[in-house]
């Protein structure tokens, strides 16, 4: 899959100069594309990440520029090592899944996620580190939320088929907010919607929607079985255009106040697995099964803010 040529936007250089950032899962599908653009402005760049989804070969090209650890940040005793002597925690280090493994293990991604995002908060704060971000998801509005979704629309039964990776990520925003009170932090709190680019995860239940029906397109399935109605929409966000938001909102608005990160064009599914088969010149014969979950029926979020 070809990567998207995305515009330049400007983030102010001498902001991250030399500041000293770490990256939590800075190996994965959205940080590896975050530490490129930190290096690019001149940011002095520590990676942590267990290598449970994140890869090495994400970030081979600047492994020279890099500070590289392998630790598991659920470990407190490791975020407090990952945050010493930093100036920014970034925390993009989540165990995150597509629709077909979140659906059926919510239990897990709540508990592994929660004690992640408060051990790495707690780990900044300890080491009186000057600014974080939090990233949390579009996944927190309810299936029935108005689109485009708006940050102070907020539901606390939050999309049904990823609600225990959602709860999690909206007691990380909690935690943020409460932080930012108490001890007075700097956080930006960051609801990324749906990313897209060649360094997700093509892992079979693992995978979100845009790999997995590449895969099959690619792997030759015929007839091409698609989850739910393909009436669902979403609004794609290159990953690299997500590591570019998180930077500004971390440079300019680190208020504990949640912000969207992405826009309001929705595409169908059914006209993604279009453009996927014209593209792979394929033509199979594409079937929609109702009887799977298809995750709230849109997702488009307002950007206004």
């Amino acid at each position: 899959m070809k990567e998207e040529v995305t515009q330049s936007i400007n983030t102010d250089t001498e902001f991250w100069k030399n500041k000293h950032v770490l990256v939590a899962g800075g190996a994965g599908f959205i940080g590896s594309y975050l530490v490129e653009e930190l290096l690019k402005a001149g940011a002095v760049v520590r990676v942590v990440d267990n290598l449970e989804r994140g890869s090495k070969a994400n970030i081979f090209e600047n492994w020279e520029k890099i500070e590289f650890m392998q630790l598991d940040l659920i470990s407190p005793a490791n975020c407090i090592t990952a945050c010493q002597g930093m100036d920014v925690v970034m925390n993009l280090a989540a165990r995150a899944s597509g629709l077909e493994y979140s659906t059926n293990h919510h239990g897990e991604m709540l508990t592994h996620n929660t004690i992640l995002g408060f051990n790495i908060l707690e780990g900044a704060r300890q080491c009186e580190v000057d600014r974080a971000l939090v990233v949390s998801t579009s996944c927190v509005y309810a299936d029935d939320a108005e689109n485009p979704m708006l940050e102070n629309v907020f539901c606390w039964r939050p999309e049904k088929a990823n609600e225990g990776y959602a709860f999690a990520k909206t007691m990380m925003e909690q935690q943020a907010m409460y932080f930012a009170k108490e001890y007075g932090m700097n956080i930006a709190i960051a609801r990324a919607n749906n990313a897209y680019g060649v360094r997700d995860v093509w892992d079979g239940e693992k995978s979100h929607v845009m790999p997995a029906l590449v895969k099959k397109v690619i792997d030759g399935s015929d007839p091409l079985t698609v989850w739910g109605s393909g009436r669902q929409t979403r609004a794609f966000v290159h990953a690299r255009d997500l590591a570019r938001g998180f930077m500004l909102l971390t440079e300019r608005y680190a208020v504990a106040d949640p912000v969207n990160v992405g826009h309001e064009h929705e595409t169908a599914i059914s006209e993604l697995v279009e453009q996927i088969c014209r593209i792979a010149g394929k033509s199979p014969t594409v079937t929609f099964d109702t009887s799977k979950p298809e995750g709230a029926p849109r997702k488009a979020v307002s950007s206004a803010k």
